[in-house]
């Protein structure tokens, strides 16, 4: 739960540690108070792979924050695509400072992990466009049990690119872009992703009205349970091997 942002933490079990995005808007040095407290206390001491899909603050500010106190990254992973903007050049000159390697990525490039799959869907490294959300990294998680596809902050527009490529199937679980928007998480995307639990990360009272009413019923329509972060806090998915399952804090009175 890191408030108005993204912050994902993955691990396969045996040793390789990842995040994917970590930032907030409201929630101030989200870094120190909220993504560093639980490395710690889950003694995670270095991240192989911290993924950020792309450079919006509610999804980098905590990993910079991490990489200018010095915290071991091994390498930072962007978006061959990504705009060579501000936002791209201070995570890059962060990145250098801290002896962090930047990777380039795009569609079909992995990450290395053991017993599952991670693989990058979107975008192709000659992609284009003006919006930074549009450009966003894709990420497919598989195991044998389990399935996860991660969205960052695309639209409609680029997850029927996705669709239109032929490259989304059924996942379990669905982490919700762009907190929720309404111009995410389209009726025909759902459709094919089909998924079980859709995840919605966002701040209680945010100032964008996250998740919009349009996403909700068009993710109850789709069969999905719906989780969100502002309601339930930390989100855990869990794999047995032979199961999975989903933990969270109760709600206040529950």
């Amino acid at each position: 739960d890191v408030a108005q942002g993204d912050g994902i933490y993955l691990t396969d079990g045996y040793g390789r540690h990842l995040m994917i995005d970590g930032g907030s808007t409201d929630e101030k040095q989200v870094g120190k108070y909220r993504i560093l407290p639980f490395l710690k206390y889950n003694r995670v001491k270095k991240i192989d792979a911290w993924i950020i899909t792309h450079g919006d603050e509610d999804h980098c500010s905590g990993a910079l924050e991490l990489m200018q106190a010095g915290y071991p990254i091994d390498c930072l992973v962007l978006a061959g695509a990504m705009p060579e903007d501000d936002s791209r050049e201070t995570l890059e000159t962060a990145a250098k400072q801290n002896h962090t390697e930047v990777v380039l990525v795009s569609t079909g490039d992995s990450v290395k992990l053991k017993g599952c799959t991670m693989r990058c869907l979107y975008p192709d490294a000659e992609e284009t466009g003006n919006d930074a959300n549009g450009l966003s990294q894709v990420w497919s998680f598989k195991t044998d049990g389990l399935s996860v596809l991660f969205t960052g902050d695309i639209s409609t527009e680029t997850e029927k690119k996705l669709m239109e490529r032929n490259l989304i199937r059924e996942y379990t679980i669905l982490k919700a872009a762009h907190h929720g928007s309404k111009t995410s998480s389209g009726a025909e995307f759902l459709e094919a992703v089909s998924p079980a639990c859709a995840v919605i990360s966002c701040g209680k009272d945010n100032l964008y009205g996250h998740p919009h009413r349009e996403t909700l019923e068009r993710l109850e329509a789709a069969g999905s349970m719906i989780l969100q972060t502002m309601e339930t806090g930390q989100i855990t998915v869990f794999d047995t091997g032979e199961s999975w399952g989903i933990r969270f804090p109760c709600r206040e009175g529950e």
